[in-house]
């Protein structure tokens, strides 16, 4: 079944990260801080600097402040994306971004029978 979503960026990923969410098991704060990461990794995929741009000082503050988060609610989740490997190091896990493509999001379900 395909079931075509239309959305801006910044939605698309909530969107994408809800999907996703019953095998994730992310919070809500979890999935807009992700998400809010994953429009600026999107919007700058494409440039060298990219890993260390995502997670440096001047990004993390503006996606708090954008977020309208206290520093150390903020740092609590990240420090909670990373136990649950949405970010390794300072990257995104790369199996969150492979169904991200310039045309949009695609997420595929094989469910198999044991």
């Amino acid at each position: 079944m395909i079931i075509p979503l239309k959305a801006n960026i910044p939605q698309s990923f909530k969107a994408y990260l809800q999907v996703l969410n019953p095998v994730l098991k992310l919070k809500d704060k979890e999935i807009e801080v992700l998400s809010n990461f994953l429009s600026i990794w999107y919007k700058n995929k494409d440039k060298e600097t990219i890993d260390k741009l995502l997670f440096s000082t001047p990004v993390r503050k503006m996606v708090r402040k954008s977020i309208g988060m206290s520093e150390a609610s903020f740092n609590n989740h990240i420090t909670m994306l990373r136990k649950k490997e949405m970010i390794i190091g300072k990257k995104l896990n790369p199996n969150i971004l492979n169904g991200i493509t310039d045309t949009g999001i695609e997420i595929t379900y094989n469910i198999q029978r044991i």
